[in-house]
């Protein structure tokens, strides 16, 4: 006779208790309020008991795959308080984890913040879904306020993944309050983060709002292999750096599939310095070690507002300077339009290995350059660069070597240095006009503004403050068609490529419009129909 064994049916026992006791729906408030069933706002469970890994499964609590627990009220920490929520937990596929804010506002609150605010540590399938509704923030922790103190992020995990962070506002973690002239700008201190993810694959960050701290988004990788990492529709400024996917120093990771598109990154000049501390970047990826970043996509994002006097580059691709490697990297369908400030890499800067393809941009400020890349693949198809006259030039091929740039063609100028020297290709071939580098073999259909691009930007006839091209733009229909390079592509991808700015498709035949914006085609004339 077999006998039952009885640690199997403990075991089971524990696994149904889990199950039937796990709430789909529970309610937390700062502290228990009612019943403290956590059945609804009224009679909430308190921040203290999320906390407490007792009642998260696998053990026997009610948080588990398939959980909402939603959000109720204030919140409010001590001063350099940290992990204010910590998951405990992990959902499962089909069947995540979900905080949410979808029961009026929530705020969360200290000071300033020692740690971070919502702590994921390693878990995974995760969504926190802040519905427009969650705040988390420092209240006075800045250049001018009561403390200067550092502090983490609002939301971070490492070494789990299937993470959303969607919805939320991060804001004042480090309010950095350069007031020009430069001189009175004199606070050092690099503090805040917002959201922070590293050691994951199959992260989105999309939509949220976040100002006013050091580093807005990071995503960063040491050893190991990660990717599928997604950054969109966010609204990010006031900060040094807006986007970061990164392998850090010492690392020898791989970072493949990024995604960042459709963001509004803008107003850097507040982290300014004296000492020039900061470069800020609206997006900056880079390897500073042995690793490898491998496909990544930054398109349909538009870079305004003050950038400052430190700003690097408003898309900086930073890699074999380094000592690490960047690889198919595509730069499309942006805007690049600083109202004050200037750059000292350009709007576009290209450090990868065998160079991005950066097409269809609108590009303000200081125009395209590419330095220290390895082999010659950098390639430049229409995009608009007005130039800003005698202060920059329109576009830049390196620092030493030869061959930097593949091809740059149907690209449109304006505002060329007088001097000539708005475009620079080295190995000899330093600081030439239009003319010279023509007879190089790029931008030999360039549309420019006469006399040989020493015109107006007006030339160029599209709307300063929508992008779109007007009626009678030299731009319509005179880029060259890509719909070769797009199409058959994924979206999030390069096949986003195939539609411009706002989604409107480009033609599979014939030229393109140059620019982030394509001109709307003319409503259809002579037509006939019959009454019935």
């Amino acid at each position: 006779m077999i006998r039952p064994n009885r640690f199997v049916f403990a075991f089971m026992y524990v696994v149904f208790a889990a199950v039937c006791c796990r709430a789909s729906n529970i309610y937390v408030a700062q502290e228990a309020v009612g019943g403290n069933s956590g059945a609804d706002c009224a009679n909430a469970h308190s921040a203290t008991w999320f906390n407490s890994s007792a009642n998260w499964t696998p053990i026997v609590g009610p948080i588990g795959p398939g959980t909402t627990v939603h959000l109720c009220g204030k919140f409010t920490g001590p001063a350099g308080g940290g992990r204010y929520l910590t998951f405990h937990g992990s959902g499962t596929s089909g069947n995540p984890i979900t905080l949410i804010a979808d029961q009026g506002p929530v705020t969360i609150t200290a000071p300033y913040w020692s740690g971070d605010i919502i702590s994921l540590g390693s878990a995974r399938y995760i969504t926190i879904n802040g519905d427009n509704n969650l705040t988390l923030q420092a209240t006075a922790n800045g250049t001018n306020l009561q403390y200067q103190y550092q502090t983490g992020s609002c939301v971070s995990g490492s070494g789990g993944g299937n993470i959303i962070v969607e919805n939320l506002t991060c804001s004042n973690l480090y309010v950095h309050a350069c007031t020009p002239p430069i001189s009175n700008c004199r606070d050092t201190n690099g503090y805040g983060n917002g959201i922070a993810i590293s050691n994951e694959s199959t992260v989105q960050i999309l939509n949220n709002t976040i100002h006013d701290l050091h580093w807005a988004v990071i995503y960063a990788v040491g050893s190991g292999s990660y990717g599928g990492f997604q950054a969109s529709g966010n609204n990010i400024y006031n900060m040094d750096h807006g986007i970061v996917p990164l392998i850090g120093n010492g690392s020898s990771g791989t970072l493949s599939n990024v995604f960042i598109f459709g963001n509004h990154i803008h107003d850097m000049q507040s982290w300014d310095d004296v000492a020039d501390n900061f470069h800020h970047d609206p997006i900056h990826a880079f390897d500073f070690a042995n690793g490898t970043i491998t496909g990544i996509y930054v398109y349909n994002n538009l870079f305004d507002g003050n950038w400052g006097v430190h700003t690097n580059s408003g898309t900086y691709m930073e890699g074999p300077n380094e000592g690490g490697v960047i690889t198919s990297c595509y730069i499309f369908n942006n805007v690049y339009n600083p109202s004050a400030g200037s750059d000292a890499s350009g709007s576009i800067a290209d450090y990868s290995s065998n160079g991005c393809l950066a097409a269809n941009n609108t590009v303000f400020s200081s125009g395209i350059i590419a330095r220290f890349t390895t082999s010659g693949g950098a390639i430049w198809y229409n995009n608009i660069v007005p130039g800003c006259g005698n202060s920059c030039p329109a576009v830049m091929g390196g620092n030493g070597g030869s061959g930097l740039i593949a091809a740059s063609d149907y690209n449109a100028f304006a505002l060329l240095p007088t001097n000539g020297n708005g475009f620079v290709q080295p190995s000899g071939h330093c600081c030439q006009s239009l003319a010279t580098w023509q007879r190089l073999g790029f931008d030999t259909h360039a549309v420019v503004s006469p006399p040989s691009g020493q015109g107006t930007v007006a030339y160029l006839n599209f709307d300063p403050l929508t992008y779109a091209l007007l009626s009678k733009s030299p731009l319509i229909q005179t880029g060259k068609n890509l719909y070769s390079i797009c199409h058959g592509q994924p979206v999030p991808g390069l096949g986003a490529l195939c539609s411009d700015y706002s989604g409107n498709p480009r033609s599979s035949s014939g030229n393109w419009d140059i620019g982030a914006y394509s001109h709307p085609p003319a409503a259809p004339s002579n037509l006939t129909g019959i009454v019935k």
